[in-house]
């Protein structure tokens, strides 16, 4: 008898499942959970759960259609992360609303799922809506809800959860200070996100990492204080990403400084040489300030490096 025969008895079939899906061995997993009979809501939800964490959204949606048990809150969580993830509103309202009919727990794992679809969805209502109902909030929920605030430019309601947060005892962690400094970047609130980002360590002894500081240098570049921005950057404990330098070269070009976006090209060009964007950035930063030779050599080095200009990306003729 071979392996697989043996592996594809129901007893011996229904624990590999959840050991090859918790592996990331989903091809393995779902070959063994297609030859199970009648596979119970455990192993749906194994299932479930290991394509909604590797993001294959279509097939999570997908599988739910084909259950032949009940769903529970495990189930929906899935599910509901998957719509949130493919902006597809409709299946989050019917997960919502199969939510209240069977009288489902509203825990805070499907509170921050739903908070999270609604805002994707651009449903800020319902979002507040769902928060205001939950019973218990954690960390992860008020960084849902001041993450979809961020994203629709309500900065100064952002903060406001923030603080509300804090209020009520609970700890920030480090994406609470990604999503609430991004929302002051947005927002114009500098002094706000300036100190939010200096409590990470005064406050709570946590040490900003490379993504915090390029919330910080996206904070300070768009609202044009672009020497901030750079020493910032020259005081990093770590070598900035492209991430970084590519939003201090957008911060460069909105306020026309030719002389930064050049320093910010020349770092990005050591990491990523053949992103079009990136010269397209600069060059639009020359014909801002009439600098058309520059343009040109700008041209000529995108050519050098083998790029080609993006579908949809104007560069300046």
């Amino acid at each position: 008898m071979s392996l697989l025969t043996l592996l594809c008895s129901k007893l011996v079939a229904l624990p590999h499942v959840g050991f090859y899906a918790n592996c990331g061995k989903l091809k393995v997993a779902r070959s063994l959970f297609e030859r199970i009979s009648e596979p119970d809501l455990a192993t749906w939800n194994t299932l479930l759960v290991a394509y909604a964490n590797s993001l294959f959204d279509s097939e999570v949606l997908r599988l739910f259609v084909d259950m032949s048990v009940r769903p529970n809150e495990v189930s929906l969580v899935a599910l509901i992360k998957s719509c949130a993830n493919l902006g597809v509103l409709k299946g989050g309202l019917w997960a919502h609303g199969y939510l209240l009919k069977n009288n489902l727990s509203l825990n805070e794992f499907i509170g921050t799922s739903l908070i999270d679809l609604y805002s994707k969805c651009g449903s800020l209502k319902f979002a507040r809506q769902v928060f205001d109902k939950m019973s218990k909030r954690d960390t992860l929920c008020y960084n849902a809800m001041i993450r979809g605030l961020a994203v629709h430019g309500f900065g100064q309601e952002a903060i406001e959860f923030y603080k509300k947060m804090i209020s009520q005892g609970l700890i920030p962690d480090e994406a609470t200070f990604v999503v609430t400094i991004s929302a002051c970047s947005h927002s114009g609130l500098v002094d706000e996100g300036l100190q939010i980002f200096h409590s990470m360590e005064a406050v709570y002894a946590m040490e900003p990492k490379v993504e915090h500081y390029g919330c910080l240098v996206d904070l300070l570049g768009r609202s044009g204080r672009l020497e901030e921005a750079e020493e910032c950057i020259e005081k990093m404990p770590m070598k900035p990403n492209a991430t970084l330098w590519r939003s201090f070269l957008a911060s460069a070009q909105t306020h026309s400084d030719s002389e930064r976006g050049e320093i910010a090209l020349k770092h990005l060009l050591g990491l990523e040489f053949e992103n079009s964007g990136n010269y397209v950035l600069l060059s639009n930063i020359y014909a801002g300030v009439n600098r058309w030779d520059d343009v040109e050599k700008t041209r000529e080095l995108m050519k050098h490096h083998l790029v080609n200009k993006s579908p949809g990306i104007s560069i300046i003729d």
